[in-house]
């Protein structure tokens, strides 16, 4: 690290180092004097050898692509831009400190505190709440690229978001002068680049020759890219990269397009993602880090003009107890003793984990009265992060290991704003696919802001409903066009229901198809989660105006559903004994719907609440074209296999 020792050293005393030249194998000063400007530089107080190396690998990788940039060399900056290479070390040490001081609150002097282990898990940082203002020097040697970076005139560096001065005194104003005369764009407003913008200068810095866009749906944002670029720079310096944010904010689907932008056209598979959860093993890893020794050595040998890295994923690392074995990989680059084929080269490796918050005490008695797995009294459980009980967490994760807590960085929330874009762009893809749905107008935004306002009601919510991500409005657009694909066979049949309320109950007339698809859709994926759902009527029924229109307001929204629960129920063939109660009716219909679409679906509540009726009653009806009902023979025919769980029920079986 003599690079790093040589230009801090030079900055600190005030020497010019637009003529200084590093040379390799040069060393200067003592190690004292060496590990002190490294101390006092990093910008953590009492830091670790870790946090150490970190800031120093970062900053030497950078200046390191500093002396190899032609525009950087002694004889151009000296003539044309005096003080350039004082403002680069000096931002470059700003960066440094952004990547080396850890997002969770690792104070050494309470980890081994029991009663505070949550403590160790908070973050004192967040990306959304820190600026990130970036500086690269690109694979091409002559030319810098500039991320998230405002200078004035005067040579202040300023908050892009907010208009806070980070640094009143970044550079000289004769500097400031001198780069706008060569056409560096330092007041730029970064929100404004469009799309193929971004993909540009994201390719430009990570060496990727074709700047294409391997995902039209992806939703790029300025936020976004800066995140790629600090995986990116991470993977340069080889600082094991470990994220940490809410299921749903994005992780994945970033990961996704930043592989597949590297692939650089060439189509390879470069990533591969292991979804850990609780049952998942140490032989599983195990199996997954030699797929992914061949997929690099694969990728090397077909693709080696392109230098394609492969990436392994880790998604929600820390719900495994194999989590040692994570460790081993990503901080010592070994799995189960032996060195891992080509990573930090062609290999890279991604863990993401979930946060460590705790239910509140409301909540946690509520679970204990639906009983979910509260079986065994709470001091007597032995699955605890320290001493508080796995399943009195938001999620079940365990603890991490000291060497991976001060790697984590937090991957932020998504932005409301940002979100209503994803939503936007989920809704396009969807309607856009069917053709009688493309051409109705302003349908894409009247959706939208009914499913946008659909999940901000539910994050609202103080209970497990506020869980909610983009896969819910997947789901709901999912259900909604597989309700309007069956108008055909659904829609005499609710008019017919519609017009006997209208008789015994003078009601509003029948919703059109699109308009009770929407309906349907959202109770599927929010209404059914509700305990009092009118409030959420009341919320999303002020969102629907035309192509959606909702005469009958939230009262419509609940007859809508009663009746085509009702309808389902009607169409199967029941024993004369079995009473048709509400329970039963919402049961069968969530199960009829979630099973034809291969969604998910947990149904929570106390025995005799007509869950086991109302599987047996599906099993029999859904037979596919052997069902005796037209609608039953639109579905899928059903194979259901049944497992009893119970408190002794393990991963295996």
């Amino acid at each position: 690290f003599q690079r790093a020792s040589q230009y801090l050293s030079r900055f600190a005393s005030g020497a010019n180092l637009d003529t200084f030249v590093f040379r390799v194998g040069h060393v200067e000063g003592d190690f004292q004097s060496f590990l002190r400007i490294l101390i006092e530089n990093c910008g953590v107080t009492d830091p670790s050898w870790a946090e150490i190396q970190r800031f120093t690998s970062f900053l030497s990788s950078q200046l390191r692509d500093c002396d190899r940039n032609d525009f950087l060399k002694p004889e151009v900056v000296r003539e044309d831009l005096p003080g350039f290479k004082a403002f680069v070390v000096k931002f470059m040490i700003r960066m440094s400190r952004d990547f080396a001081t850890p997002s969770l609150d690792v104070n050494r002097s309470v980890q081994r505190a029991d009663a505070n282990i949550l403590g160790q898990y908070q973050l004192r940082r967040r990306w959304e709440h820190s600026p990130h203002p970036y500086m690269f020097f690109n694979e091409d040697r002559h030319s810098v690229t500039f991320i998230g970076l405002k200078v004035t005139r005067d040579g202040r560096l300023q908050d892009p978001q907010t208009g806070e001065i980070l640094d009143a005194n970044l550079m000289s104003e004769r500097l400031s002068q001198g780069l706008y005369a060569q056409g560096f764009r330092l007041q730029e407003n970064y929100d404004e680049w469009d799309k193929g913008r971004k993909i540009q200068e994201l390719c430009r810095v990570m060496g990727v020759d074709a700047a294409f866009d391997p995902d039209e749906s992806y939703e790029l944002t300025m936020d976004n890219m800066k995140k790629i670029l600090a995986i990116q720079m991470r993977f340069r310096c080889g600082i094991p990269v470990v994220i940490m944010g809410e299921t749903g904010c994005g992780k994945t689907r970033l990961i996704k397009y930043m592989c597949a932008l590297q692939s650089n056209l060439t189509g390879a598979r470069n990533m591969i993602l292991m979804k850990v959860h609780g049952g998942v093993s140490q032989y599983d890893i195990l199996r997954k880090v030699e797929e992914a020794e061949d997929l690099a050595e694969t990728n090397l040998q077909n693709y080696p003009e392109y230098g394609i890295q492969t990436v392994l994923f880790f998604d929600e690392a820390n719900t495994t107890d194999a989590l040692g074995l994570i460790k081993e990989i990503m901080c010592d680059k070994r799995a189960n003793g032996r060195d891992i084929r080509g990573l930090g080269t062609s290999l890279q490796v991604i863990a993401a984990c979930n946060p460590y918050r705790k239910h509140t005490d409301q909540m946690i008695q509520r679970l204990e009265k639906a009983g979910l797995g509260y079986r065994v009294k709470a001091d007597e459980t032995g699955d605890r992060l320290g001493s508080i009980p796995l399943r009195e967490l938001v999620y079940r994760v365990h603890a991490l290991p000291d060497s991976m807590k001060a790697l984590v960085w937090d991957f932020g929330q998504l932005d409301p704003q940002i979100e209503k874009l994803y939503v936007k762009q989920i809704v396009s893809r969807h309607v856009y696919r069917h053709s009688s749905l493309r051409d109705s107008d302003n349908l894409v935004e009247v959706l939208t802001d009914i499913l946008a306002a659909a999940q901000a009601f539910m994050r609202d919510r103080d209970d497990e409903c506020s869980f909610v991500s983009l896969r819910d409005v997947e789901r709901a657009m999912l259900v909604t066009v597989w309700f309007y694909n069956l108008k055909g066979l659904l829609g005499p049949l609710l008019q017919k229901k519609h017009n006997q309320t209208v008789e015994e109950e003078n009601g509003p007339q029948a919703l059109d198809a699109l308009t009770s698809s929407v309906v349907l859709g959202l109770a599927i994926c929010y209404h059914a989660r509700l305990k009092n759902p009118e409030e959420f009527r009341s919320t999303v029924s002020r969102h629907f105006r035309s192509p959606c229109t909702l005469p009958g307001g939230p009262d419509q929204i609940d007859s809508e559903i009663r009746h085509c629960q009702d309808l389902f129920l009607d169409e199967l063939e029941l024993e004369p004994q079995i009473a048709r109660n509400r329970a039963l009716s919402e049961n069968v219909f969530m199960m009829l719907v979630c099973i034809d679409l291969r969604i998910p679906l947990f149904l929570v509540g106390k025995p005799g609440s007509s869950k086991s009726l109302a599987k047996d009653i599906v099993k029999t009806a859904m037979k596919g074209h052997l069902s005796h009902s037209e609608l039953l023979k639109s579905l899928k025919q059903v194979h259901m296999v049944s497992f009893q769980c119970s408190h002794l029920s393990k991963a295996e079986g």
